[in-house]
């Protein structure tokens, strides 16, 4: 073998130079990029949670000016149709002004109940943060779906799962939301099951219904506020909104899976009150 130049050395060891500076460079400006690419992902996220915060205090504050505006004349009306209602002599042949006097007051307690549910503060709810008993939750759940759609319940929960720490009426009237949405969507005969149990370290609340579930294009705008499938004056549009939003200012995670023809189902997962990890916020 011949001795190489000392020059070609050089060469060879400025080359080799040239390609641990390109190296370290390319992983250098990779790194940056993943960087900035993050940072971008957590500005769009704060986004969001600000423009759903925004979306919040608009709807609460329209809640509050229409339930104060018009708890006045609905009261009235209420009194006005109790008075039809038992001034009007079946033996006089005015049947039909009673069932009018009913059906006035029929709907004036349904528009009450639009106007308390359009009323919740969400804010106010999640700053009041517990260990909630799940036989309570389960129970509080009961009373509110009421004797129609209660027979058609099915809850499955291990003995294990005691209790979650959440802000208790928030957590019913968002899972009151899905059970609600479930029943609609359901067949008459069909069950809807209410499924609780662990993972993780978090408890996971599972609604399933039978219904005909939803295209990935309606999947997509599920949870929009003022968007809804049902026919007109069955829904507002802001049941799953208002879960996002318990879900979100709680440290949870909701998510809906749905399949045309095989269901829906929804899945609210909250840090488990009895695991070690529990974020002291929520």
């Amino acid at each position: 073998q011949y001795p190489q130049h000392p020059r070609h050395l050089a060469e060879m060891g400025n080359w080799g130079a040239l390609v641990l500076v390109s190296v370290l460079t390319a992983a250098f400006i990779g790194r940056v990029i993943r960087s900035l690419r993050q940072r971008e992902s957590e500005l769009a996220s704060v986004r969001e949670r600000a423009g759903k915060s925004e979306q919040l205090a608009a709807l609460t504050t329209l809640a509050a000016g229409a339930a104060h505006e018009l708890n006045t004349p609905l009261g009235t009306i209420a009194v006005v149709a109790k008075e039809l209602e038992v001034n009007c002599d079946p033996s006089m042949g005015v049947d039909q002004v009673l069932d009018d006097a009913r059906l006035i007051r029929r709907e004036v307690d349904r528009c009450r109940t639009i106007l308390s549910r359009m009323r919740i503060d969400i804010g106010e709810d999640v700053s009041h943060r517990g260990v909630v008993p799940i036989d309570e939750l389960e129970n509080r759940l009961r009373e509110s779906i009421g004797d129609g759609d209660l027979p058609r319940l099915k809850v499955v929960r291990p003995a294990h799962v005691t209790a979650v720490r959440a802000p208790l009426r928030a957590l019913e009237q968002a899972l009151l939301v899905l059970l609600r949405n479930a029943f609609d969507a359901s067949p008459p005969d069909r069950a809807v099951t209410l499924e609780v149990g662990r993972r993780d370290g978090h408890v996971r609340f599972v609604v399933s219904d039978s219904g005909s579930g939803m295209s990935a294009q309606l999947l997509r705008r599920a949870g929009e506020p003022f968007f809804t499938t049902k026919e007109p004056g069955r829904g507002m549009g802001l049941g799953l909104f208002l879960v996002r939003l318990v879900a979100q200012q709680c440290g949870a995670t909701f998510s809906i899976d749905s399949t045309v023809g095989a269901g829906t189902t929804c899945v609210l997962e909250l840090p488990d009150s009895s695991a070690n990890n529990v974020r002291e916020e929520c």
